[in-house]
C-alpha cells in the first residue's frame, strides 16, 4: 500500500519534473499551486464533511502539498500562513484556504485552493528558479521561460 499522489504521475507533471530535475531552470526557488473545483450552494457530497475526510486541505490539499513537495526536491520545515473558510452550504469542512510553506532546502511555495468556485473549474502551477520560469496549466501545457523573456 502507498499514499496516492496522483499529480506526480500526469504526464505533463513527470515532463516538468524532467526539466526541473536535468537543471535547465536552476536553483528552484519558489513555486505557486491554484486550485479550484466548483461549487454549489447546498452541496452534500462526502468530501465537505471533515467526518468522511472533508474539508479542501484533508482532501485535495494534502495531494497539492506532496507535489508541491516533490516539484521542490525537499520536505517543508515551515508553514507560515493557513487560512481557512467554509462558503458553500452543506457540510462542515473548509472549502477554501490559503497556505505558504518553506522548505528543508530553502525553497518557498504558496498553495490557493477552493471546491466553492461557482462555475469555474481550473488549476495550474507555477515554479521559479536561477535560471528560468515554467508553467503548467489545467490543459496540460507546459511554458518553459528562460533568461531571454521567450518561452
Amino acid at each position: 500500500m502507498m499514499y496516492c499522489g496522483t499529480h506526480r504521475f500526469y504526464p505533463f507533471n513527470t515532463a516538468a519534473k524532467a526539466m526541473i530535475d536535468g537543471g535547465e531552470l536552476g536553483d528552484v526557488l519558489w513555486i505557486t499551486r491554484r486550485y479550484s473545483t466548483p461549487g454549489v450552494p447546498g452541496d452534500e457530497r462526502w468530501a465537505r464533511w471533515r467526518a468522511t475526510g472533508g474539508g479542501f486541505f484533508m482532501r485535495t490539499g494534502a495531494i497539492l502539498i506532496d507535489h508541491l513537495r516533490w516539484l521542490a526536491g525537499s520536505d517543508i520545515e515551515e508553514v507560515y500562513t493557513v487560512g481557512m473558510g467554509r462558503f458553500v452550504t452543506g457540510g462542515d469542512g473548509e472549502d477554501n484556504g490559503m497556505a505558504t510553506f518553506k522548505f528543508k532546502n530553502g525553497v518557498f511555495a504558496s498553495l490557493l485552493g477552493t471546491s466553492a468556485n461557482p462555475g469555474i473549474g481550473d488549476q495550474d502551477w507555477l515554479l521559479g528558479g536561477t535560471q528560468g520560469t515554467i508553467q503548467c496549466s489545467n490543459d496540460a501545457r507546459i511554458r518553459l521561460g528562460k533568461g531571454n523573456g521567450k518561452s
